[in-house]
């Protein structure tokens, strides 16, 4: 996970680039896909279900192949309470079974731009 800049202003858009690659030699679908938050306010804003039965195509933001990286981006604003605090972020996944992945990803919320 990457966000766009190692700082914003309160009143900027932040812009987060996940990017997903799986090592497996074959194909693998992820059920849904969530950032989780320091502050859970965000946590809804990016959020991405996939397929749940293996009947649909091979198309969609959840389907990896193998060696190719896919890149779901997520755009939202920053919350006047976490103005002067970072924004810390995690991955949560779901394949078969959930996965908890740690990103060390966070983002300092300053104050509005003159």
């Amino acid at each position: 996970a990457i966000f766009s800049a190692q700082s914003v202003s309160a009143d900027s858009y932040v812009t987060l680039d996940i990017y997903l690659r799986t090592t497996c030699p074959f194909p693998i679908r992820f059920n849904s896909l969530s950032v989780l938050f320091n502050n859970p306010n965000y946590n809804s804003l990016c959020v991405v279900n996939g397929a749940n039965n293996s009947d649909v195509s091979e198309e969609g933001d959840l389907y990896l192949e193998p060696k190719k990286i896919k890149k779901i981006t997520f755009t939202f604003t920053p919350l006047p309470e976490d103005v002067g605090k970072h924004i810390e972020v995690f991955i949560n996944s779901a394949f078969y079974s959930k996965y908890f992945i740690y990103v060390g990803c966070f983002l300092s919320v300053l104050n509005c731009s003159p």
